[in-house]
């Protein structure tokens, strides 16, 4: 990770670790990187509300207010809220590699704090080819 100083997030890295799913252990060793200030960590605001509605879908409001705010509180992980600024970007995105308009959205956001990789376990973003995307166990 010598090369690496701004890591982009997907709210799939996130989850991974919150619901201690099968290989989170990847996941995890980027998620302390950025908590110890190794790296900084970027992510869209939607990631939060994406984790929440996880949550949520499976009845467990306490646990999605419970993310939301260990995120919102995570120390060296920058947050990028979705203003008209990138709406533009975001939509070029989408179109570009038809991608969802949330996955679109959570790419810009490291686009737009320059982040040197978007780590992801999403094989949607396979053909993005604006920043270097890679899987958390190739970055750890």
């Amino acid at each position: 990770m010598e090369d690496i100083r701004i890591i982009g997030l997907d709210t799939n890295i996130f989850m991974n670790v919150l619901r201690e799913e099968s290989g989170t252990e990847s996941s995890a060793i980027l998620l302390e990187q950025i908590e110890s200030g190794n790296v900084i960590g970027v992510a869209s605001t939607l990631v939060l509300a994406e984790i929440a509605t996880l949550f949520y879908r499976e009845g467990d409001f306490e646990g999605g207010k419970r993310a939301i705010e260990l995120l919102e509180d995570f120390p060296n992980l920058m947050r990028v809220d979705l203003t008209s600024d990138v709406i533009d970007s975001c939509a070029k995105l989408k179109v570009k590699y038809k991608l969802s308009l949330a996955d679109a959205i959570i790419l810009n956001a490291a686009l737009v704090l320059s982040a040197d990789v978007f780590v992801t376990k999403d094989t949607d973003f396979d053909s993005v080819d604006v920043i270097p995307v890679k899987r958390p166990e190739d970055v750890v």
